[in-house]
């Protein structure tokens, strides 16, 4: 019964981002922005000239590689040569079909995570529901099944949805590593998390991810929780999991094996290339931009703030408060401390990109140039709305899930955003995913209000690109469009 309506939007859905993308290829037709470096090289592969390569890409072949099996699939059924079909419009049709694979893959995340079904097959095998339990299962899938076809449409996800980049394959693959392991099936995961990083060498984080869930979940299965106490503190209970690592080692080592193999293997190419990034490694150089970590916590904040910022969330938050606030001077304490360690972080380690100041056809750009810039304290003055933007994205995050899982979740997000001296949205696409997928489900009403923002800031962005191009003064015969 649940299936159905799922299966019927996501047709609406479909239907709906064709009309889009035929506007789109209406409009722009020509590579734009990056697809000027893609398509070019997916079509080298298409006259299967795999030897051949544009130094200017800085990631792994995987969407080339991708495009070239499901156009020489269409080429064979068809009967045409391949080089005939590979054209920008088929090109970006491969983000299509990822799209729909992200709503699947959605779906399944949130039914293994969420729902009263277990996820792991033995568990699964086990469980035996009543009549009463069967139907508040249905409810809970069906709420997945909602909250899948939301999330489908995150904005900065969704329009890359068709141009020919990376970030739609990108996401279907890590989502497929996390799923297949939280099925218990690790060698499968391991290969998924291998494609990940060939369309994204940054992917590799979330297969060491995985991997950490992985452990978590395989160890919690032998822990005994009264031996920890009723509240246990952090490095207590950290203890307490390394000791059970060791103590079940061979049976831990049958689920990581084949992680560990993909990160080492990366870890040599890594080695062999001279860094992560292949091709013209100088606008992609790693840095300590810590303040990303900020960004990306307001960049959440404002995306969920359906989740966050309703008024039954601002009284759960005074309540919390009003907890904390029983210890003043601990309280105090931290608030200085962690005041005084943002504000150093943000003196010492903001990096401004040279594409933040140039390029006028990003959101970033207005981002830094109508609030960062504006004065050398703004910077400064934004640390509480971080501090808060944090607190609430933490304490709706515990709500649901382990304390040692946000610790491996929070460190894999760090590793990730840190590095990149970039201001760049689509980098906080997986790591905000990840986020809404394990915050507890909620209410219809807060998932209408979650779609009409998305599809309030999807309307905009693609009304811009579409409508309102632009030229600059110093080449005004090339078309600019606005994008994400």
């Amino acid at each position: 019964m649940a299936a159905f309506p799922f299966f019927s939007f996501c047709s609406a859905l479909l239907a709906i981002s064709v009309g889009i993308f035929i506007q789109f290829n209406a409009k722009q037709s020509k590579p734009y922005m990056d697809e000027i470096f893609h398509v070019p090289q997916a079509q080298k592969y298409c006259h299967y000239k795999f030897q051949d390569w544009d130094p200017k890409i800085t990631t792994l072949p995987g969407i080339y590689l991708f495009s070239f099996l499901c156009l020489r699939a269409l080429s064979y059924f068809l009967g045409q040569e391949l080089h005939l079909l590979c054209s920008t419009f088929l090109l970006r049709m491969t983000n299509v079909l990822f799209l729909m694979g992200n709503v699947w893959i959605l779906r399944q995340l949130l039914i293994c995570i969420h729902s009263l079904r277990h996820c792991d097959k033995k568990s699964a095998q086990k469980q035996k529901e009543g009549k009463a339990g069967e139907n508040e299962e249905e409810s809970e899938i069906t709420r997945c099944s909602v909250t899948a076809l939301v999330l489908g449409v995150f904005p900065v996800l969704y329009f890359f949805t068709f141009l020919y980049y990376t970030d739609s394959g990108s996401v279907f693959f890590v989502l497929l590593t996390y799923y297949l392991s939280l099925r218990g099936n690790h060698f499968a995961a391991a290969l998924a998390g291998s494609a990940s990083i060939f369309l994204r060498q940054t992917n590799v984080i979330w297969v060491i991810f995985t991997a950490g869930v992985t452990a978590l979940r395989t160890i919690q299965q032998h822990m005994d929780k009264t031996a920890l106490g009723d509240s246990p503190g952090l490095l207590v209970e950290l203890k307490a999991y390394c000791i059970m690592f060791c103590k079940h080692f061979f049976e831990l080592f049958k689920c990581l094996w084949s992680y560990g193999l993909v990160v080492l293997v990366f870890a040599g190419f890594v080695v062999w290339n001279g860094g992560i990034v292949v091709g013209d490694k100088s606008q992609h150089k790693a840095c300590l931009n810590f303040p990303q970590v900020f960004y990306l916590s307001f960049f959440t904040l404002a995306f969920s703030s359906p989740l966050l910022l309703l008024p039954l969330d601002i009284l759960s938050y005074i309540r919390r408060l009003r907890s904390i606030l029983r210890k003043p001077l601990l309280f105090i304490a931290l608030l200085l401390v962690t005041t005084s360690i943002m504000t150093f972080t943000v003196y010492k380690f903001t990096f401004i990109h040279e594409y933040l100041l140039a390029d006028n056809r990003h959101y970033p750009f207005y981002v830094w140039r109508k609030v960062y810039a504006r004065h050398q304290l703004v910077k400064y003055l934004m640390i509480p709305a971080y501090m808060f933007a944090g607190f609430c994205i933490h304490e709706k995050l515990t709500l649901k899930q382990h304390r040692l899982w946000v610790l491996i979740f929070y460190t894999c997000v760090a590793v990730v955003t840190v590095p990149q001296k970039l201001l760049e949205f689509r980098y906080f696409i997986i790591p905000y995913i990840f986020y809404r997928l394990h915050v507890p489900l909620v209410s219809y009403v807060r998932l209408l209000t979650e779609c009409v923002l998305y599809v309030a800031v999807n309307a905009f962005t693609i009304y811009l690109f579409l409508e309102k191009p632009f030229s600059w003064s110093h080449s005004p015969e090339e078309v600019q469009r606005f994008m994400w």
